[in-house]
């Protein structure tokens, strides 16, 4: 909210009083009154409601009559604020924390925003260096894999080189293989020539 909607709501001043404290954090309960309308009758007619006020100091107690301003919201729920307590009760003014002023208020939210700022700011320093390393490590894994691929394609050229060498060797030893094979079969069919050209002996006939 800007410092000039703030400024006016102050001047929206209302009284109210103080039905319950101390059960949340920098917050009261209190009851103003207001009027609501009835169509059968025709006319306002004066009832009270509660909301919930910001109290920065914790300086509110039950049955206090103080001066709240809407317009400054704490939270989802709570969107007043105290601005001075007109009746105390019970315990005194002077022994209880001092409810800030309008100045001292504005300080302490540009407080809260600077530190939220730094906090920001050091969250999106650290992802950065996070991701600086991420992306360094990244870099040393891509070299490890193609170190490993590349010592893969070696092997499999020292592979295929073998098996080509097995082949020709192979090669060589089936044509060796058939050149004795035709050779003995020579052989065979000349002895065979040989023996039939021979004369048949006597008990032969």
């Amino acid at each position: 909210m800007s410092v000039q909607k703030i400024a006016a709501s102050v001047t929206r001043q209302t009284n109210a009083v103080v039905v319950s404290a101390g059960l949340m954090e920098k917050t009261v309960k209190v009851r103003v009154g207001v009027q609501k309308w009835n169509n059968h009758i025709g006319k306002h007619f004066n009832q009270s409601r509660n909301i919930l006020v910001h109290d920065p100091n914790s300086s509110l107690r039950i049955g206090d009559v103080i001066s709240i301003s809407p317009g400054w919201r704490a939270s989802k729920q709570v969107h007043h604020v105290v601005n001075s307590i007109l009746a105390p009760f019970g315990e005194p003014i002077e022994s209880r924390p001092p409810v800030p002023t309008l100045e001292e208020r504005l300080g302490m939210r540009e407080e809260k925003r600077r530190a939220r700022e730094e906090r920001r700011k050091a969250k999106r320093r650290e992802g950065a260096a996070g991701a600086e390393s991420e992306r360094a490590k990244g870099g040393e894994s891509k070299e490890g894999g193609e170190a490993v691929v590349q010592a893969a394609r070696v092997q499999e050229v020292k592979e295929a080189e073998q098996i080509q060498v097995g082949s020709a060797e192979g090669r060589e030893e089936s044509s060796v293989s058939e050149d004795e094979k035709a050779a003995k079969e020579a052989k065979e069919e000349a002895k065979e020539e040989d023996e039939a050209q021979k004369p048949k002996s006597w008990w032969r006939l």
